[in-house]
């Protein structure tokens, strides 16, 4: 969980937010060398703009929504 705080500064007023992460690895027995990742982002895909971003929340680029990951790494083991 991440969560970030409202913001007040030189006319930019941005309200604060929690991000949910998930991320589970998996490294099979009978797969040698091989790990496999999934990762979930923003889960309850929160509409948020990043306190760094300029202009209003009408103007400023809103953040990615929800993101579904899946990954693969194969080890060579000598």
């Amino acid at each position: 969980m991440k969560h970030v705080a409202s913001l007040d500064r030189d006319d930019v007023e941005r309200d604060g937010y929690t991000l949910h992460n998930a991320q589970m690895v998996l490294t099979p027995s009978f797969l040698k060398g091989i790990t496999v990742t999934l990762a979930a982002l923003n889960l309850l895909d929160e509409q948020y703009r990043s306190q760094a971003s300029s202009g209003d929340d009408d103007t400023a680029t809103p953040e990615p929504g929800r993101d579904i990951r899946i990954g693969m790494v194969y080890k060579v083991l000598f």
